[in-house]
């Protein structure tokens, strides 16, 4: 199961890579006018992903204020030359609304 004693994204991501279908995932935290922050991840996953199974994986693992609101599943994510996920281009994307994704939670 999925230790809450490293840092939130970390915790998070590590968390939805033991779903078995999610190949690859990144979190990100926003600024939010309601709560101050909010959680978002996008997932790179097979074709046996299930939505409602991963909430149901997350829910049972994780406090609910460190699951992401959104989770959005994308062909692949922005990698920088050495490989590393580029996660301030994931933040940005999320924060201008232009999020491309193949499945989205509504």
């Amino acid at each position: 199961s999925c230790g809450v004693c490293v840092s939130g994204n970390a915790t998070v991501e590590n968390c939805i890579l033991e779903y078995a279908p999610v190949k690859h995932c990144a979190v990100v935290g926003l600024p939010d006018i309601r709560t101050g922050h909010r959680m978002v991840a996008e997932i790179v996953a097979n074709d046996s992903f299930d939505r409602d199974g991963l909430t149901r994986h997350l829910q049972e693992r994780l406090p609910s204020y460190i699951i992401p609101e959104d989770i959005s599943r994308v062909e692949s994510l922005p990698l920088a030359e050495n490989g590393k996920i580029r996660y301030a281009e994931i933040k940005g994307r999320h924060e201008q609304g232009s999020i491309l994704c193949t499945d989205s939670q509504e």
